[in-house]
């Protein structure tokens, strides 16, 4: 009797800064052990791995990987039916850039957004305006996938937009 196929799938480390790398981990560790303690045979593989295209044939696929160019290579194995938990195309909806776009036609309250290209000046002052809160800042994210880092998510003043939009479109 063959034993059930599975592969857990790491998240980049870049993608769980600071204490959450070993949270993440731990997570993931924690039910592919489970699911060896109930016959499954598992193999394990970084995001890395996946972005080679090593993706192995199995049953299961336990999908923490968040950057894109993992997502598009295992997008494929929801169309042929493979159960994956975690599924690629819901992670490359929860992008930033994607996320705005389907909540700002669903009708789901969503704060104002303005979504600029990588080198781009800041918007106009009028377009400013609405993105201005109470305490007369403006929020600053990353388009792609969470913060990386503590520069990725900034509040600041509008003034002070061009100069964090330079240090954004450098890195």
């Amino acid at each position: 009797m063959t034993r059930p196929r599975l592969v857990a799938l790491y998240r980049r480390a870049s993608f769980s800064p600071r204490q959450h790398l070993q949270n993440d981990r731990a997570i993931l560790d924690h039910v592919v052990r489970h699911l060896e303690e109930l016959g499954w045979l598992a193999e394990r593989l970084d995001e890395d791995q996946v972005e080679h295209g090593r993706i192995p044939r199995a049953e299961l696929y336990l999908n923490m990987c968040q950057g894109a160019g993992a997502s598009e290579l295992l997008a494929p194995l929801e169309c042929d039916g493979v159960t994956v938990v975690n599924r690629a195309s819901s992670v490359l909806n929860c992008h930033r850039h994607r996320l705005v776009h389907t909540l700002a036609g669903s009708g789901v309250e969503f704060p104002h957004t303005i979504l600029l290209p990588a080198g781009s000046g800041p918007p106009e002052p009028v377009d400013l305006a609405d993105l201005v809160d109470e305490s007369g800042t403006v929020w600053l994210k990353r388009g792609d996938v969470h913060a990386e880092r503590t520069e990725d998510v900034l509040r600041l003043r509008p003034q002070e937009l061009g100069d964090a939009l330079d240090q954004f479109s450098a890195r």
